[in-house]
């Protein structure tokens, strides 16, 4: 398969640069406009329902504004996180659970944990607990099911015609670090898409609505928790994304107090 590295660090810290001034920016020109409407709002006269939809869409539209700059915020490795001891099994496997049912009929998932065998989704139990006493690490739930949502998403395109996505979970380097690895048996990925597919708002798929920010934001979160990313595709042989991410050896219930900010160049 080929493989898409990580980008040169001086690439990430450009691209960290260029996050942090726009989003200043722009967030500083937003919060202006949504306090005047705001104010403008609290003062609309009651005879005046055009002036009053008109300026709840000037709200709408300053909400959605946040939205993305988070977004390019998480692209860049660039946000807020909290990070707490997770047991990533566990998550993986909530995480999966509650996908089941909305599985195509011909696309079928396996979890990996460490070198074990792998069992169908649909047929796991909990019994996996004996098998990653040392899966934990300092992670966002909420960041990280982002990730799994986009490369989720990824994975089923590929997988149109059915096909199977691997969820792998494995220790790497004596410990220091786990690897979260989705793969999928789809159509794979030529080498010019391979090298753009984590560029953001790179999409093949803009004529189906399409954003092209599912690979974006999975390697911003990995970023930012400190991690690193890859992609390996093949056309007609599929795709895996690895999620590096350090391990921690705390128990899972102490909290690591942290807040992430500018993460992800070292």
């Amino acid at each position: 398969m080929l493989e898409q590295a990580e980008p040169p660090r001086q690439l990430r810290a450009d691209m960290l640069r260029f996050a942090r001034g726009l989003t200043h920016e722009f967030n500083n020109t937003l919060a202006s406009i949504q306090g005047f409407a705001e104010i403008a709002a609290s003062l609309a006269a009651d005879d005046s329902p055009m002036q009053s939809r008109a300026l709840q869409n000037i709200l709408r539209g300053c909400e959605h504004a946040e939205a993305a700059i988070r977004t390019a915020r998480i692209m860049a490795g660039r946000a807020e996180c909290r990070l707490v001891p997770l047991d990533l099994v566990q998550t993986v496997q909530v995480w999966l659970d509650e996908r089941r049912g909305t599985l195509p009929e011909r696309v079928r998932v396996t979890l990996i944990v460490g070198d074990t065998s792998g069992e169908d989704v649909a047929a796991q139990s909990s019994c996996l607990s004996g098998h990653h006493a040392l899966l934990h690490v300092p992670g966002d739930s909420q960041l990280l099911g982002l990730a799994l949502n986009a490369l989720w998403d990824n994975a089923l395109h590929a997988l149109s015609g059915g096909g199977e996505i691997v969820v792998n979970i494995s220790s790497r380097d004596d410990g220091a670090v786990v690897a979260l690895e989705v793969l999928d048996t789809g159509s794979g990925m030529t080498a010019d898409v391979l090298a753009a597919c984590a560029d953001p708002y790179f999409t093949t798929r803009e004529s189906e609505g399409a954003k092209g920010l599912g690979l974006s934001l999975a390697r911003g979160i990995a970023w930012l928790h400190n991690g690193n990313f890859f992609v390996e595709s093949s056309p007609e042989k599929g795709t895996m994304v690895r999620l590096l991410l350090p391990q921690t050896g705390r128990t899972a219930g102490s909290e690591i107090a942290t807040y992430r900010v500018d993460a992800g160049i070292r």
